[in-house]
Protein backbone atom coordinates (compact mmCIF):
# COMPACT_ATOMS: atom_id res chain seq x y z
CA UNK A 1 0.00 0.00 0.00
CA UNK A 2 1.55 3.36 -0.94
CA UNK A 3 2.41 5.73 1.82
CA UNK A 4 0.32 8.91 1.74
CA UNK A 5 1.87 12.21 2.65
CA UNK A 6 0.00 15.22 3.89
CA UNK A 7 0.40 18.30 1.78
CA UNK A 8 2.64 20.99 3.11
CA UNK A 9 0.71 23.97 4.47
CA UNK A 10 2.52 26.36 2.17
CA UNK A 11 1.33 24.39 -0.88
CA UNK A 12 -1.94 25.74 -2.25
CA UNK A 13 -3.77 26.71 -5.41
CA UNK A 14 -2.58 30.28 -4.90
CA UNK A 15 0.99 29.15 -5.49
CA UNK A 16 0.00 27.41 -8.70
CA UNK A 17 -1.85 30.49 -9.96
CA UNK A 18 1.05 32.81 -9.14
CA UNK A 19 3.48 30.49 -10.88
CA UNK A 20 1.33 30.43 -14.00
CA UNK A 21 0.99 34.24 -14.01
CA UNK A 22 4.76 34.67 -13.72
CA UNK A 23 5.54 32.16 -16.48
CA UNK A 24 3.02 33.65 -18.88
CA UNK A 25 3.96 37.23 -17.95
CA UNK A 26 7.71 36.67 -18.35
CA UNK A 27 7.09 34.89 -21.66
CA UNK A 28 5.16 37.88 -22.98
CA UNK A 29 7.84 40.30 -21.72
CA UNK A 30 10.56 38.27 -23.38
CA UNK A 31 8.72 38.19 -26.71
CA UNK A 32 7.77 41.89 -26.73
CA UNK A 33 10.92 43.27 -25.11
CA UNK A 34 9.04 45.83 -22.99
CA UNK A 35 10.64 44.97 -19.64
CA UNK A 36 10.27 48.19 -17.70
CA UNK A 37 6.59 48.77 -17.51
CA UNK A 38 5.81 45.09 -18.09
CA UNK A 39 7.51 43.71 -14.97
CA UNK A 40 5.48 46.04 -12.74
CA UNK A 41 2.29 44.85 -14.42
CA UNK A 42 3.29 41.18 -13.95
CA UNK A 43 3.98 41.80 -10.24
CA UNK A 44 0.57 43.46 -9.80
CA UNK A 45 -1.26 40.71 -11.68
CA UNK A 46 0.57 38.09 -9.63
CA UNK A 47 -0.48 39.71 -6.35
CA UNK A 48 -4.13 40.06 -7.41
CA UNK A 49 -4.32 36.52 -8.81
CA UNK A 50 -2.72 35.06 -5.66
CA UNK A 51 -5.13 36.91 -3.37
CA UNK A 52 -8.15 35.77 -5.39
CA UNK A 53 -6.90 32.18 -5.51
CA UNK A 54 -6.33 32.16 -1.73
CA UNK A 55 -9.82 33.54 -1.14
CA UNK A 56 -11.52 31.01 -3.41
CA UNK A 57 -9.35 28.16 -2.17
CA UNK A 58 -10.30 28.83 1.45
CA UNK A 59 -14.00 28.24 0.69
CA UNK A 60 -13.39 24.51 0.21
CA UNK A 61 -14.21 22.65 3.41
CA UNK A 62 -11.61 20.21 4.64
CA UNK A 63 -12.32 16.57 3.87
CA UNK A 64 -14.41 14.82 6.53
CA UNK A 65 -12.52 12.57 8.92
CA UNK A 66 -12.73 8.85 8.24
CA UNK A 67 -15.76 7.22 9.80
CA UNK A 68 -15.07 4.82 12.63
CA UNK A 69 -17.63 2.54 14.25
CA UNK A 70 -19.27 4.01 17.35
CA UNK A 71 -18.20 1.14 19.58
CA UNK A 72 -15.22 -1.12 19.04
CA UNK A 73 -15.94 -4.78 18.43
CA UNK A 74 -16.09 -6.81 21.64
CA UNK A 75 -12.79 -8.29 22.71
CA UNK A 76 -12.55 -12.05 22.92
CA UNK A 77 -12.78 -13.40 26.46
CA UNK A 78 -9.39 -13.75 28.12
CA UNK A 79 -7.86 -17.18 28.20
CA UNK A 80 -7.97 -18.84 31.61
CA UNK A 81 -4.79 -18.16 33.48
CA UNK A 82 -2.57 -21.09 34.28
CA UNK A 83 -2.72 -21.60 38.00
CA UNK A 84 0.08 -23.68 39.38
CA UNK A 85 -0.09 -25.09 42.85
CA UNK A 86 1.79 -22.91 45.31
CA UNK A 87 5.18 -24.33 46.26
CA UNK A 88 5.09 -26.34 49.46
CA UNK A 89 6.27 -24.54 52.52
CA UNK A 90 9.32 -25.93 54.22
CA UNK A 91 8.54 -27.57 57.54
CA UNK A 92 8.87 -25.30 60.51
CA UNK A 93 11.93 -25.94 62.66
CA UNK A 94 11.16 -27.70 65.89
CA UNK A 95 10.37 -25.36 68.73
CA UNK A 96 12.65 -25.79 71.66
CA UNK A 97 12.35 -24.09 74.94
CA UNK A 98 15.64 -22.31 75.04
CA UNK A 99 16.91 -21.25 78.35
CA UNK A 100 20.40 -20.03 77.66
CA UNK A 101 22.74 -19.18 80.48
CA UNK A 102 24.06 -15.65 80.72
CA UNK A 103 27.62 -16.76 79.98
CA UNK A 104 29.16 -19.71 78.18
CA UNK A 105 30.56 -22.14 80.77
CA UNK A 106 33.57 -22.88 78.51
CA UNK A 107 34.75 -19.41 77.29
CA UNK A 108 32.63 -16.92 79.23
CA UNK A 109 31.10 -15.25 76.15
CA UNK A 110 27.49 -13.99 76.16
CA UNK A 111 25.61 -16.48 73.92
CA UNK A 112 22.30 -14.58 73.94
CA UNK A 113 23.62 -11.72 71.76
CA UNK A 114 24.34 -13.91 68.74
CA UNK A 115 21.70 -16.60 69.26
CA UNK A 116 19.08 -14.37 67.60
CA UNK A 117 20.90 -14.52 64.25
CA UNK A 118 19.97 -18.11 63.72
CA UNK A 119 21.83 -21.33 63.98
CA UNK A 120 21.77 -23.78 66.85
CA UNK A 121 21.04 -21.99 70.12
CA UNK A 122 22.59 -24.88 72.03
CA UNK A 123 26.09 -24.03 70.75
CA UNK A 124 28.22 -21.10 71.82
CA UNK A 125 28.66 -18.67 68.89
CA UNK A 126 32.28 -17.95 69.90
CA UNK A 127 33.86 -21.27 70.84
CA UNK A 128 31.27 -23.73 69.47
CA UNK A 129 30.97 -25.72 72.67
CA UNK A 130 27.70 -27.15 73.95
CA UNK A 131 26.11 -24.65 76.29
CA UNK A 132 23.72 -27.08 77.84
CA UNK A 133 20.26 -25.89 76.89
CA UNK A 134 17.59 -27.11 79.27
Amino acid sequence: MPKRYKRDRSYSRAGEVQGAVWLIGLGILFLTGKWWPGIIIVIGLSMVAGALAREWGAAEPPPPPPAFPATPPPAPPPAPAFQAAPPPRPPAPPVRSTRLPDLCPNCGAPPRALSQRGGDPGLCPYCGSDIGVD
